[in-house]
């Protein structure tokens, strides 16, 4: 018997003895009712475990591609601050996969970590600009200033602008 069943049987039989001894105690329309209450509990979760093990899993859930949200925004203004004026590493590593996904809705695909040189190199390099460029592919230890990465991010927002959205009143 398994430590844990036998520590249910020990509380149950606990149970069922102080409900006998408030029995005893009790007027008889009060006894009735408390004897009631260990059969409908056993009742219920009984029909509680049958039930869910009829139930199937719930599916996984879809993986959506967002263009960006409240708490992604939120994280990178808050590593936007660093050491000596410059941004953190952090703010680089939330910015690259947004840069790498512009770039590929414009038609260039590349990686910034290990910024090789190639065609997607050259061509991303190209439609960037140098500031941006070195900026994104800037090794690990050299961080930029803040107007660095704001310029960055407003070219990648010129490149591929985001969905338009009408937010005014109809």
């Amino acid at each position: 018997m398994s430590p844990r069943r036998a520590g249910l049987l020990l509380a149950g039989g606990a149970a069922v003895l102080l409900a006998a001894g408030l029995v005893a105690h009790l007027q008889a329309p009060y006894a009735v009712a408390l004897a009631l209450v260990p059969p409908a509990l056993l009742a219920a979760l009984l029909l509680q475990r049958s039930a869910g093990a009829r139930t199937a899993p719930l599916p996984p859930p879809e993986v959506q591609e967002r263009l960006g949200g409240r708490r992604e925004l939120d994280r990178f203004a808050w590593s936007l601050s660093g050491v000596h004026g410059r941004v953190s590493e952090e703010a680089l590593r939330l910015l690259r996969p947004v840069a790498r996904e512009r770039l590929r809705r414009a038609g260039v695909d590349v990686s910034f970590e290990d910024a090789a040189p190639g065609p997607a190199a050259d061509a991303a390099r190209a439609l960037l600009g140098e500031r941006a460029w070195a900026t994104l592919t800037s090794p690990g230890g050299v961080l930029p200033r803040p107007s660095d990465v704001e310029h960055t991010i407003e070219v990648l927002e010129e490149l591929c602008p985001s969905p338009a959205t009408d937010r005014s009143p109809a």
